[in-house]
């Protein structure tokens, strides 16, 4: 007998309530106990309820402070249909938490929170023993009763049976007009209804198919395909009928499923498919009103039950775009059961509304799939606003219902429920908070505060906040503060939203503080706290998207789907599936070509699908983003505690697996694989991978970080793979199972059919330390390995178990016969090491007699195979030092490693730290070996680093290269005469890279490396001045010459083209001083030589021309200074700067006026008016400054200068050449 689904509820509400239980059928079911003899019961620590099968009723019980809670034991039979629980308490009795508990004592659900009522599901609950606990809050006493059902008759099956897959569905044949089927049922969970039936005609406005039901019953849904079984519209409402529509549609074949929803039976419905001449439909009598600027007045609306009947979404010619639109206004703030309503038959025409405000601008949508739409006018101020209603593609239909339930006027704000809360201390309480919860409240008159307090979970999560929405213009504040009193970040919303993140916040109690303005007015408050999950997300990612024929992964693809869909849902398992396909090879079911994503939607028929898929375009199911939008994608539209992730598809072991044909049959690679799931939100309980070789400890340990259990294949596997509805079943029958637990389980039920022949889990938590343990057995080998061990080694490799791909050996195996084989203890030892921490790692493995398989396999090919460049670059091969390992084994050249290895790659270079002037001897180099060294250069290393590496040449020749820090290359040379040698002049800082690659004629090259450093030469300059030429009557301002050369006595060249400085000064002695002046030149580019100065070579002469300062009296020095600006490194002892003066004063300058010796004038005789010249020569101290001469008119004619009498004429500053004035007499 199946059983049935149920559940217990328990409410407390304020007011006297009736307790009453309802069966799964919808008929009241249960006996009533004697009070007496539920005292008596009662009076016992738990009392037992026996074997669930009658219904009861207990009236009069309480929870009183000393006691704390009731405890009610009680048997749940096999195919018992569920149990329903009522409380009934008195006014301010105080509220019930009502906890389940198993044999063990475990919690199995628990029902408490804000709602002050409860429901604890029993779907699925195995048959056994369990306790009720009925628990008050805070010590409180309260008076409730508890009623349980009892098993009911299974409903009988119906004569259209068994049509439960398209495949058999009930044939209606062809239908005309109104055709109605009755005595039908749906008479078990699984129970599927499908009939078949053809129209003649392309639909039209006016039919459909649907059925007619009580609802209360059982709710029943339907879904409607053509003639290939693809999904074409459903109907899922939640009234006593459903109606799909069949306008539009094409003239054919059709199939309709009806099927109880969550699993639902209902023992009545009769089906209707009414293909009757399409109707007419007539326009009402508010058109035209088919855009907002026609829309029809409604006038100004106060109050509720504003019924506007008789409308209509016709299809004439004047309804275009089949829109209706309505405007009103309202005279006060809206509240909560302010609403405007559509009221339709959805299967005559899907209607939907929005709401806009006097702009046009939209508030709110309203696109349910019901026979109703509905949106709030809650907070909404009074003012105009504008209703669209509209048929969702278009549809039309005949009738229609506009109901507005409008605000009443204004009046004075009441107190709300919560109060009084004026305090803290006095804050109203919400209990416990899961989900999403509003309230509307008000701050009446002289209420200034409203406090609140509120208990979460979980760990508040993005999206989580505690929300305040007011009235635009009103000034509000809200604060919420934790058990400790922080404050929780508060951030304004939009106009008239003050929200509190509580992201992060851990589970605690909150007390929050509503605040307002200056006036009384009402708010909403929502508190959007965090819930408990569900305890499974299954994540599928199917790749369908393959040219494999007959073993086309399509195919299976959806074979897995249609296999999930048939097992019963549970409430704490979820399914996300992406599926990428590709087009050619299946075509049903339905068909698509590029990549979609949905839920998981049960039913039991194998050839459909009726999960709803939504498409995502063509995407490469190769690649790491791919992957990682699907995981977001899950996490976030299925949140649960837990995850686990499947993948189907081809495998390939280390080298990826899912080649999508479409793209190049890329593949999704370990690397890959582990960058997506890096960047999850959350870590993965479960990943497994139905595919082939995937059972690889590369794969394995490439997502070790970020999963919990890994399963995989060391063998091929033959289709159909896995039996995906098995491996559903597991988290189904026990979703409160640990990740281990369920992948030891996943094996054990994979390993039964035959076409699985090898399958493990591992508990990638100890993947680190096995790793570890490996790459410490590859260190001991390389390090103390003899020929012998290696050959050992070989023949371990050949006697452990591979598989299809031969270089895929099995891991324990081999590592077993190693540690049989080898001679050297301490290999042994190490490789038993490694077997120990294998044993640990493998939850549980499953292989049939001949694949002989331990759990993992590792790539191990036979000796003189190469090493592909993606393995090398695999994580696992460098952390295991697995690479090396390979490399040595597949030489099959074993000599023992010199005692720089590992060094094959640059990031295993084998660091030498700061070298100078060292030797490093007994380095070897084998057949396909090669070494890297790395070599830190200090700062301040100023001569040339010289690498020199002997080796000899009768054994083969060698390459040395040297690379920077990046692993460029500098510089390499070929060895010749058994010698090769680099050499770096003063080298940067850092770390070098050296690598040597040899080409072996024997078993072995051996070599040595000298590192020496060379100290640096400089060059060393110096100056001479050998002539300063002065003109005569110099002064300030004035140029002059000087010429000087310049020598490099150093040991270093100064190259053609390295531009240094030359500088001069006016001194006073022939040291430079501080106070010296430095000259300007006229042209600055004198002072730049370029000209290259060879070290020991001949000196250039070069000059400038300078400018004379105002020195001031006095004898003054040429100075130079060569290199003065440091242009030119001279060495640590060099001397820098080096500087040459004039032998002895070269120039003397005084403040004595000159001496006028002659005065001309031009010409001799001149009437006033006309234009005389003046001439005067005179003589002055050699570099005297720059004097004036004025010239005057003797105007006493006396033949002396006399001030005041005698005229100006003018004057002249330049004393160089002499002084003239010329002008008017």
């Amino acid at each position: 007998m199946e059983s049935a689904l149920g559940h217990i509820r328990i409410a407390a509400t304020r007011a006297r309530c009736r307790p009453s239980l309802v069966g799964s059928r919808g008929r009241s079911c249960f006996r009533r106990l004697a009070l007496e003899e539920l005292e008596q019961r009662l009076a016992l620590s738990n009392y037992s309820l026996g074997v669930v099968s009658d219904g009861f009723s207990m009236d009069g019980l309480d929870v009183t402070p000393e006691a704390g809670s009731d405890s009610f034991d009680f048997e749940f039979a096999d195919g018992a249909l569920g149990l329903c629980a009522r409380i009934d308490s008195l006014e301010g009795g105080g509220s019930l938490d009502l906890r389940l508990h198993d044999d063990h004592g475990a919690l199995v659900d628990a029902s408490c929170g804000v709602s002050e009522e409860g429901e604890v599901s029993l779907q699925a609950l195995a048959p056994g023993h369990y306790t009720l606990r009925v628990v008050a809050h805070g010590g409180a006493s309260a008076d409730y009763s508890l009623s349980l059902g009892a098993p009911e008759p299974l409903v009988a099956g119906d004569w259209a049976e068994g049509n439960n897959s398209s495949g058999v569905a009930y044939d209606l044949g062809a239908v005309e007009g109104y055709n109605q089927w009755s005595d039908l049922s749906i008479h078990s969970s699984t129970d599927r209804d499908w009939f078949r039936f053809e129209i003649s005609g392309d639909g039209e406005a006016g039919q459909y198919v649907g059925t007619e039901f009580t609802h209360a019953l059982g709710d029943l849904d339907m879904k409607l395909y053509n003639s290939s079984v693809q999904f074409v519209a459903s109907s899922t409402g939640t009234s006593d009928s459903e109606h799909i529509s069949l306008e539009g549609l094409s003239a054919g074949t059709y199939y309709v499923c009806i099927y109880g929803y969550g699993g639902a039976t209902n023992p009545d419905y009769a089906l209707t498919i009414d293909a009757s001449p399409g109707l007419e439909i007539a326009e009402d009598a508010f058109e035209q009103n088919d855009g907002m600027d026609e829309a029809y007045n409604l006038g100004v609306l106060v109050g509720h039950d504003w019924v506007f009947p008789g409308l209509t979404m016709d299809n004439s010619i004047n309804e275009p775009v089949k829109e209706d639109w309505f405007v009103f206004e309202t005279v006060g703030r809206g509240a909560a059961g302010d609403v405007v309503r559509i009221e339709f038959s959805q299967g005559m025409g899907d209607l939907d509304m929005k709401l806009c405000g006097p702009t046009g601008l939209t508030i709110a949508v309203s696109e349910g799939t019901g026979d109703v739409e509905q949106i709030g006018l809650d907070n909404l101020v009074a003012g105009t606003y504008y209703l669209k209603v509209y048929g969702y593609n278009g549809a039309s239909n005949p009738g229609y219902t506009l109901t507005v339930d409008a605000p009443d006027e204004p009046g004075p704000v009441p107190a709300d429920s919560w109060e009084v809360n004026d305090t803290i201390e006095q804050a109203y309480d919400l209990q416990t908070v899961e989900g999403r919860y509003s309230w509307d409240l008000t701050l009446h008159d002289g209420d200034t505060a409203d406090w609140f307090m509120f208990a979460t979970t979980e760990t508040a999560a993005a999206g989580n906040a505690v929300t305040l929405s007011f009235a635009e213009g009103e000034e509000w504040g809200l604060e919420v503060r934790d058990s400790s009193g922080n404050i929780l970040p508060t951030t304004t919303g939009d106009d008239g939203e003050i929200i509190v993140d509580m992201a992060g916040h851990e589970a605690d109690t909150f007390h929050g503080v509503v605040t307002g303005g200056d006036s009384p007015a009402h708010y909403a408050l929502t508190i959007d706290a965090p819930e408990e999950l569900p305890e499974w997300t299954i994540l599928a990612y199917l790749n369908g998207d393959d040219d494999g024929g007959s073993w086309s992964t399509e195919t299976y693809s959806i074979m897995k789907v249609n296999a999930m869909e048939a097992v019963a849902p549970h409430s704490e398992v979820q399914v996300g599936i992406l599926m990428d396909r590709i087009a050619g090879y299946e075509s049903t079911s339905p068909d698509w070509t590029d990549t979609r994503v949905g839920v998981l939607a049960h039913d039991s028929d194998p050839d459909v699908m009726s999960t709803e898929f939504t498409s995502w375009g063509e995407k490469n199911v190769g690649l790491a983003s791919t992957l990682q939008d699907y995981i977001d994608w899950g996490m976030s539209t299925l949140p649960a505690e837990n995850y686990a992730i499947f993948f189907f598809g081809h495998g390939g072991g280390y080298r990826g697996a899912l080649p999508d044909y479409t793209n190049g049959y890329d593949m999704l690679k370990p690397n890959e694989l582990a960058n997506a799931l890096s960047q999850a939100d959350d870590r993965a309980g479960i990943l497994g991978f139905d595919g082939c070789l995937m059972g690889a400890v590369e794969v394995a340990y490439e997502v070790s970080p970020f999963v919990d259990v890994y399963i995989g294949s060391e063998e091929v596997e033959y289709v159909p793979g896995w039996d995906w509805d098995e491996v559903l079943e597991i988290f189904t029958d026990n979703p409160f199972a640990t990740p281990d637990q369920i992948g030891s389980e996943i094996v054990d039920t994979l390993g039964v059919p035959w076409y699985i022949q090898t399958m493990s889990a591992t508990d990638t938590g100890g993947m680190d330390t096995f790793t570890a343990a490996l790459a410490d057995f590859v260190d001991t080998t390389l390090e103390q390995g003899t020929p012998d061990d290696w050959n050992a080694i070989e023949a371990a490799r050949d006697a452990a178990p591979a598989f299809d791909e031969p270089a895929f050996v099995d891991l324990g195996g081999f590592m077993r016969e190693v540690a049989d084989r080898v001679s050297t203890e301490d290999i042994s030892s190490a490789a038993q090491a490694v077997l120990n921490e294998y044993d640990g790692l493998i939850l549980n493995n499953y292989s049939n007699p001949t694949s002989e398989g331990t759990g993992l396999s590792i790539f191990l090919p036979e000796v003189g195979a190469s090493i592909s460049w993606s393995y090398r670059h695999l994580s696992f091969a460098d952390a295991a030092h697995w690479e090396g390992f390979l490399d040595a084994f597949t030489s099959g050249v074993h000599v023992q490693p010199d005692w720089a290895e590992p060094n094959d790659t640059l990031e295993d270079a084998c660091a030498l730290g700061e070298v100078s002037d060292e030797s490093f001897d007994g380095l070897t180099l084998t057949p396909g070996d090669q070494d890297w060294f790395s070599l830190d250069v200090p700062s301040g290393t100023d001569g040339t680093l010289r690498m020199t590496v002997d080796y000899v040449e009768s054994e083969g020749g060698l390459a040395v290269s040297l690379h920077d820090g990046d692993g460029l290359m500098i510089q390499s040379v070929d060895g010749s005469d058994g010698t090769a040698m680099l050499e770096v002049s003063a080298p940067d800082s850092g770390t070098y890279y050296l690598h040597i690659d040899g080409s072996p004629t024997e078993d072995c090259l051996n070599y040595s490396l000298d590192i020496f450093e060379k100290p640096p030469t400089y060059p060393d300059l110096h100056m001479s001045i050998y002539n300063v030429d002065l003109p005569g009557g110099i002064d300030a301002g004035d140029a002059f010459v000087v010429l000087a050369s310049a020598a490099n006595t150093g040991d270093a060249d100064v190259a053609p083209g390295q531009e240094f400085h030359v500088a001069y000064y006016l001194s006073t002695d022939d040291v430079p001083d501080e106070g010296d002046l430095l000259l300007e030149a006229v042209n600055p580019d004198d002072l730049v030589i370029d000209e290259g100065l060879a070290a020991g070579g001949t000196n250039p002469s070069f000059g400038a021309e300078l400018i004379l300062p105002d020195a001031g009296e006095g004898d003054y020095y040429i100075v130079a200074r060569i290199d003065s600006a440091d242009e030119i490194d001279e060495g640590p002892d060099g001397e820098d700067n080096n500087t040459a003066a004039t032998p002895e004063a070269a120039i003397h300058i005084t403040d004595e006026p000159p001496v006028i010796e002659d005065l001309a004038a031009e010409p001799d005789t001149v009437a006033q008016g006309e234009t005389l010249v003046l001439t005067a020569h005179g003589v002055s101290d050699l570099e005297g400054p720059v004097s004036t001469v004025e010239f005057y008119v003797d105007a006493d004619g006396d033949g002396a200068f006399d001030p005041g009498i005698d005229t100006l004429l003018g004057a002249d500053t330049d004393g160089g050449d002499g002084w003239s004035w010329s002008g008017p007499a």
